[in-house]
């Protein structure tokens, strides 16, 4: 593979070379110790990401370059002039400059450049250079915000290579260049120091007491931005805000916040339902004029090609809010047959005609002379212990007063379920079921209605549900406040879509007064990755930030936050249960345990029998009593006497 790289490498640059009609000056490395600190750094730091030259500057350092680039286990990529648009994975963008005015080209080429947070840079800069040049190509990269970048700058006469890199925060300046940072000094073989040349957490791990410039996006309940005249700061609640007091705490800057432009309309908790509000932050983020934008933002309505999210906090369930009890009517039966559900009801059933099938074979396989051999008085013997009434029947044998016995138990369980179950119902009937699906939104003939945000979700999930499909066909955006939105729902006519935190925080804070609710619907129709924080992509803020989220994430402190937020009254979100199969569970062990022992005791009790006939032991004999006829009264027949010999 190596060898591979090198023979491609190799084909591309005299590829690159017969591409060129003018006669270029060659400039070399100063010695052989500028080649091993080049390959050096390359073999450190290229890992998985793909070497990037340009063609001009490789052939101005023939022979020498191709060597070096002929060294690298990993395939280069040669673009013909820095002007040209760069797009693509992850790269090690190598440049040597061989005259001041390439910078004017590394200008555009960054300007367009796709950024992404594991690009890094390598310029060398010969001893022609001084460290001005130096700083100046500093201030190109931060223009870009970009601070992966590393100058080898080379010193002829020492045959010393420093290592310079720039610090965007420091005790003297503040989001600035500043000036160049020697990191380490090549001395012929080896670095100093072996110093790590993209030290991106040292550079933003203190920030000096700096002011960002931060865009709030206010979402209640998880992000409440607002400013408070009295103490002349910024408020900060919800998660996303207790975020930011983290981050600014941790990392050590302030923060000069900001609301979206153009926020014509904002409701009483700061909400901002003006129209454009993802573009509005995505145009802010990539020109710069913030330096990140903080709130709770969903992944499925503002991601951007220019922005990063940082790392999701949580998952966002969007459903239905609809008005209470605007399901089905209830039938006249409801009370008698809604006390278990219909797996609990086939069960009981079913073992009911077990029980009944178990005694008849028992009292059948063993001569017994009880009032359990017809099927029919078995039958009514079930039906009389099911309603707990007495029954004269004594069973004769083992097995039988196994049966009964956990047939017995089984029964005082199951009565007293659904006696308590049936007084609940008579004295508090059973009203309107809630609506539990989409297809009885549809049918209820609602308005449905939300904000933006929510219409865009509705149709991107609607794709292939064809009931969603209508359901967003009918889907009307509401311009006013959202709380008159729940005004409409409460009053009958209105379903909404939105996210299920945020119908929780507007119903419970409007309906508290008048104490009504509303039903959301508990299954979700998507969910999404939600994050507290944007940036443009490959800002200097996301990894420093990311670590801070991900230790609170592992801690389960975000979760605590987001269950603190919800609130827990005004709406319901599901009905009244009937008792299901896993609340019997118990009692169905007993009763398959209990059937086990007495199939097992029939068995021995039948061998017993079989075995002691069979072994002659004892005879059956039958005689008449010898009672004279004159003993007897009238009618009455001869008596046949059993007995055993």
């Amino acid at each position: 593979m190596r060898i591979f790289h090198a023979v491609f490498t190799t084909f591309l640059l005299r590829v690159s070379a017969m591409d060129l009609s003018l006669e270029i000056s060659t400039y070399n490395f100063s010695s052989n110790s500028t080649v091993a600190c080049l390959l050096n750094v390359l073999n450190r730091y290229v890992e998985h990401r793909q070497v990037v030259v340009f063609r001009d500057e490789i052939q101005k350092f023939e022979p020498t370059a191709t060597e070096i680039l002929k060294n690298l286990s990993t395939v280069v990529w040669i673009q013909p002039t820095p002007e040209v648009k760069i797009v693509g994975k992850a790269g090690f963008y190598v440049l040597l400059p061989y005259n001041p005015q390439l910078l004017s080209d590394y200008r555009k080429t960054l300007s367009s450049l796709r950024h992404n947070i594991e690009n890094r840079f390598l310029v060398y800069a010969s001893s022609n250079f001084s460290l001005d040049f130096i700083q100046e190509v500093f201030t190109i990269f931060w223009d870009e915000r970009i601070t992966s970048v590393v100058v080898l700058k080379d010193d002829e006469s020492t045959e010393l290579i420093t290592a310079y890199t720039f610090f965007p925060f420091s005790e003297s300046h503040c989001y600035t260049v500043g000036k160049p940072v020697v990191l380490d000094i090549w001395r012929q073989t080896t670095f100093d120091e072996s110093a790590d040349l993209y030290p991106l957490r040292k550079k933003t791990g203190n920030m000096y007491g700096c002011t960002l410039k931060g865009l709030a996006k206010t979402r209640p309940p998880e992000a409440i931005v607002y400013p408070d005249p009295t103490i002349g700061e910024w408020v900060l609640e919800g998660t996303g805000g207790k975020l930011l007091k983290i981050a600014m705490e941790k990392l050590n800057f302030r923060t000069n916040i900001s609301i979206p432009p153009n926020n014509t309309k904002i409701d009483r908790f700061g909400y901002d339902i003006s129209t454009g509000i993802p573009n509005a932050l995505d145009e802010a983020i990539n020109k710069l004029d913030v330096d990140f934008a903080f709130g709770i933002y969903s992944h499925i309505i503002y991601d951007s090609a220019d922005a990063e999210f940082s790392r999701a906090v949580t998952e966002e369930c969007f459903t239905w809010v609809v008005p209470d009890k605007a399901g089905r009517i209830p039938s006249i039966w409801s009370n008698y047959i809604n006390e278990f559900d219909i797996g609990v009801w086939s069960l009981i059933i079913v073992t009911f005609a077990t029980i009944s099938v178990s005694i008849y074979v028992t009292t059948h396989l063993i001569d017994t002379s009880g009032e359990l051999r017809k099927l029919r008085d078995i039958v009514f013997y079930g039906v009389a212990t099911s309603l707990a009434v007495s029954s004269p029947a004594q069973p004769e044998t083992h097995s039988l007063r196994l049966l009964i016995f956990q047939w017995l138990l089984y029964c005082l369980v199951i009565s007293a379920a659904y006696q308590s179950s049936l007084g609940s119902f008579m004295t508090v009937p059973w009203s309107t079921d809630q609506i539990r699906e989409l297809q009885q939104i549809l049918d209820g003939r609602f308005n449905i209605t939300g904000q933006p945000q929510a219409g865009r979700i509705l149709k991107r999930s609607a794709t292939e549900n064809p009931v969603l499909q209508r359901l967003s066909q009918k889907f009307v955006i509401h311009a006013g406040f959202y709380d008159d939105v729940i005004d409409m729902i409460e009053a009958g006519t209105t379903a909404s879509f939105g996210a299920k935190r945020f119908i929780q925080f507007y119903s419970i804070n409007r309906l508290r007064k008048r104490n009504a609710i509303l039903h959301i619907i508990p299954e979700c129709v998507l969910q999404a990755h939600s994050s507290p924080f944007m940036f443009r992509k490959g800002s200097v803020l996301e990894l420093p930030i990311n670590r801070i989220i991900s230790g609170l994430v592992e801690s389960g402190i975000t979760d605590y936050w987001f269950e603190y937020s919800i609130p827990k009254s005004g709406l319901k979100l599901e009905n009244v249960r009937a008792l299901q199969i896993n609340q019997i569970k118990g009692l169905l062990i007993i009763l398959f345990c209990g059937h086990t022992m007495a199939a097992i005791v029939l068995l021995l009790e039948k061998a017993h029998r079989y075995w002691t006939v069979r072994s002659g032991k004892k005879k059956r004999v039958a005689f008449v009593d010898s009672m004279d006829k004159n003993d007897r009264k009238k009618g009455e027949p001869h008596r046949m006497i059993h007995a055993w010999n």
